[in-house]
């Protein structure tokens, strides 16, 4: 995958300081939103398969799960360098991704 300068967008997650990543960082009596981390690119991935998911997006093709991957390393890039980005959402009660919020 390529960025936006067309230079190679694959960056090695263990080279990230994943640790706001892994702590909850804010939550409510049902959800909690948290860093995303690699592990949820299969989970956001068929979210963003769902067709009723997609008709809300401008482009309504479903990404591949390498395009996936790549937004969550961005955003795993944005975290560190800047400390904001996307949420991953999920139910206070287990740890499977629900979905996203952010900027």
């Amino acid at each position: 995958m390529k960025n936006r300068s067309g230079g190679d967008c694959r960056i090695n997650p263990n080279a990230l300081d994943l640790s706001h990543a892994r702590k909850t960082t804010l939550t409510t009596s049902r959800l909690a939103l948290r860093g995303f981390t690699p592990v949820d690119a299969v989970s956001l991935h068929r979210i963003l398969s769902e067709p009723s998911i997609l008709q809300y997006f401008s482009k309504t093709d479903a990404p591949d799960l390498e395009r996936v991957r790549g937004l969550i390393e961005r955003q795993l890039l944005q975290w560190q360098e800047h400390r904001l980005g996307w949420w991953a959402v999920t139910l206070k009660s287990q740890t499977g991704l629900i979905g996203w919020n952010g900027f």
